[in-house]
């Protein structure tokens, strides 16, 4: 019981690649793709302390980086070489 709570609360990592985003869960065992050309935007979620950024895909749940994750300015900046983020800064071409 003790494991199977840890995997469900551990944050997911996400990985970024010139082709998509890639969220991962419960050690590698789960495993979910989303093309740049899928995720409609990026929304920026600023309710202190805490701030969340939402990728937004046409279809299926959100992919949600959070204070949890590492390196947060570095994963706007990749996000916004290839999606709108609303409530941040320009889309970097």
């Amino acid at each position: 019981i003790a494991l199977a709570l840890a995997l469900a609360t551990w944050p997911t990592a996400i990985a970024i690649d010139g082709e998509g985003v890639t969220e991962i869960r419960w050690g590698g065992l789960w495993r979910r793709r989303v093309l740049w050309e899928d995720i409609l935007h990026a929304v920026r979620i600023e309710i202190p302390p805490e701030l969340k950024v939402q990728l937004i895909p046409d279809r299926g749940k959100p992919i949600t980086h959070t204070e949890r994750h590492v390196d947060r300015d570095r994963f706007i900046r990749e996000v916004s070489k290839h999606v709108e983020v609303i409530g941040g800064p320009p889309r970097v071409l």
